[in-house]
């Protein structure tokens, strides 16, 4: 009898755990949608895959003694829930580093004047977990610029005449980054 009735709690117990974490996974993409982002020009072919978090009236780019959501000098994934995601189809220029074709984790490290964007080949990661830096491919430096305020965090890209931009928008911050072919 005891041992039916520990089956039974096991089972019960486990329907919950199944419960709980179905509804956070359900609210947080909620929360923070998935968005894929495929531009492609003669020139540059380039997917994105980020979830977009939004601003909710806090204090997002700033120094961690202000309680800023991302502190500056500190890993940001780009974005929310798994890590951001970026595919070339063939090697560009990422703001004048090479980075061959294939696909990486993107992630920054914010600071107030620029940000360090990076490249980094372990994929499929969930949540805020720090890459392996040693994994890291590529790294560029890229000022930014003030925007009217922008809710949710977006990500664009726009052709222009030597390749493409990629628009990164948060905040009131605002970073392009050129994209160009390798020839």
């Amino acid at each position: 009898m005891i041992k039916k009735i520990l089956i039974g709690l096991g089972i019960l117990v486990i329907l919950i755990a199944a419960f709980i974490l179905s509804y956070f996974f359900y609210f947080t993409r909620l929360a923070s949608p998935e968005a894929n982002l495929h531009f492609e020009n003669q020139d540059v072919q380039v997917d994105i895959n980020y979830c977009q978090p939004s601003k909710k009236g806090r204090l997002l780019f700033g120094n961690a003694s202000e309680g800023a959501l991302v502190p500056y000098g500190k890993y940001w994934r780009l974005g929310a829930n798994q890590a951001t995601e970026i595919e070339f189809k063939k090697a560009v220029l990422l703001n004048d580093v090479k980075v061959e074709a294939g696909k990486y984790r993107m992630y920054a490290i914010p600071n107030k004047d620029f940000w360090i964007i990076r490249l980094n080949s372990q994929l499929g990661e969930w949540g805020a977990i720090e890459p392996d830096y040693s994994l890291d491919v590529a790294e560029t430096k890229v000022p930014t610029k003030s925007t009217e305020e922008t809710e949710l965090f977006k990500m664009t890209i726009s052709e222009v005449s030597n390749g493409a931009l990629l628009i990164m928008k948060w905040d009131q911050t605002l970073l392009e980054i050129p994209l160009q072919s390798v020839n």
